[in-house]
């Protein structure tokens, strides 16, 4: 009995190792479809090579000064202290870490300023400089790449905005809110366009933080090198104003506040000043104790107003040494280059991927084929097994 199970398991080893050994003959057998699948998976890709849009990436790395580290008035903590000023507690400033600065790029404010306000260099039939918004309300002369993806790739979303009809009904707004102190908006209502040029920018920026060396990288696609340098350099510039304001933000409001404040106060010193010093030369030789009781009264309002304009002047050079100390400082380590190579599509790549493809399609579609006979044609596969099988047995015993 031993023996039988012994005998019974080597049968079923030889079966299986015989059932792979047929694949690849019948496989091999089927060398021709699969060649002509391949090289036309082939032919797709160098197609495809031919008609994809170039595109241009520009690079840049900048180097920030994280919040609560020493910036570039080390030592206006000292001076300040000299002048009677204490900054370890207005010097804080908001929280501001590299994970922010992805966040300030790709927020709608942002990406509505870059599209509005920074001309880009266009390759067409000639060169022209606009900018986004403007490119995408003009009537452009598509490219023969961007014709036949539009018609085929995109070709939904082409009829789904034609079905849109036209979008001058929708009205663009975008308004601050009235309060200076105030952190809430009135809400933004975008066009088509609009949302169009917001998704274009977020599918060409890229600015992710290196944790390992603190820095901020910048990278920015473009269909030519000069539009991707020009969009890297208003990234950046972006960055600077975005974070600078959010992290002065709230100095700049104090300062605002005081400035104003203490204007007041200087109107309403040189008013005092002008009525006390009036009254005492129009009663310079007059000794009534009336006179004495109203030149006291202006007298003290002088002072108090004297005392809290000095008052309002400290405190408005304590804002402005805040101002500076919070304002983060930017020193570019990597600056923007503008590339002389595109950066897709790749030929080696496109033809990588064509043979990959050519070699799953038609074997996949083999395995598919096999597979559907042996279920619903159990007959006809059972005829093609035993011709490989006969094939390879006459093969192993010649």
């Amino acid at each position: 009995m031993p023996q039988n199970t012994s005998n019974e398991t080597t049968s079923n080893d030889k079966v299986q190792e015989f059932d792979i050994v047929w694949l690849i003959a019948y496989l091999w057998a089927k060398r021709k479809l699969i060649g002509y699948i391949v090289g036309g998976c082939l032919a797709a890709a160098l197609v495809l090579y031919v008609v994809m849009p170039r595109k241009f990436t520009a690079s840049a790395a900048i180097l920030p000064i994280v919040q609560g580290q020493s910036g570039p008035l080390g030592d206006l903590k000292g001076i300040a202290s000299l002048a009677g000023i204490n900054l370890s507690e207005s010097s804080a400033g908001n929280a501001i870490t590299p994970d922010l600065y992805t966040e300030v790029v790709t927020s709608t404010p942002a990406l509505l300023d870059i599209m509005e306000n920074v001309p880009l260099t266009w390759k067409q039939s000639q060169d022209t400089v606009m900018t986004l918004y403007e490119y995408m309300k003009a009537d452009t002369i598509l490219g023969v790449g961007d014709v036949i993806l539009k018609y085929t790739v995109f070709l939904p979303y082409t009829i789904k905005k034609a079905l849109a009809g036209d979008d001058k009904k929708i009205v663009f707004t975008y308004q601050v809110a009235e309060d200076n102190y105030s952190s809430v908006g009135k809400p933004i209502i975008l066009d088509e366009t609009r949302k169009e040029c917001i998704e274009w920018l977020k599918d060409r920026i890229t600015v992710l933080p290196d944790d390992e060396v603190n820095l901020v990288r910048i990278s920015c696609v473009g269909e030519c090198p000069e539009q991707s340098a020009e969009l890297a350099t208003a990234v950046m510039q972006q960055i600077q104003t975005s974070i600078t304001d959010y992290a002065t933000s709230n100095a700049k409001k104090d300062l605002h506040f005081l400035e104003k404040r203490y204007e007041e106060a200087m109107e309403e010193f040189t008013n005092s000043r002008q009525e006390f010093f009036d009254y005492r030369d129009r009663n310079r030789d007059y000794v009534e104790e009336r006179s004495s009781i109203a030149r006291q009264k202006l007298e003290d309002k002088y002072n108090l107003d004297y005392s809290l304009l000095q008052s309002l002047q400290g405190e408005v050079e304590k804002c402005r040494m805040r101002l500076l100390s919070e304002t983060p400082v930017f020193s570019v380590v990597e600056p923007v280059v503008q590339p002389n190579k595109k950066s897709s599509p790749k030929l080696l790549i496109c033809l990588v991927a064509g043979v990959v493809l050519g070699f799953v399609f038609s074997i996949g579609g083999i395995l598919v084929v096999l597979g559907y006979k042996q279920v619903f044609r159990p007959r006809e596969f059972a005829n093609i097994y035993e011709a490989y099988r006969m094939a390879d047995d006459s093969g192993e015993e010649a």
